[in-house]
């Protein structure tokens, strides 16, 4: 994408389901000067914004 080019990050925002649960999951595709990690993370949003919790697997593997 052109787009990304413009930006410093690139965050990909989702809700996902399982078993007809909404799963809130984000990725970080791109953040300029940082490493970053490239799995899928679930967050909530609760009254202090955007809360990411990194070590929590979406979707457990079988």
């Amino acid at each position: 994408m052109e787009e990304e080019f413009l930006v410093h990050g690139v965050i990909v925002m989702q809700t996902l389901f399982s078993g007809g649960t909404p799963i809130r999951a984000m990725q970080i595709e791109k953040m300029r000067e940082a490493k970053v990690n490239p799995s899928l993370s679930p967050y909530s949003i609760d009254q202090n914004g955007v809360v990411v919790f990194p070590n929590a697997r979406v979707f457990e593997e079988k």
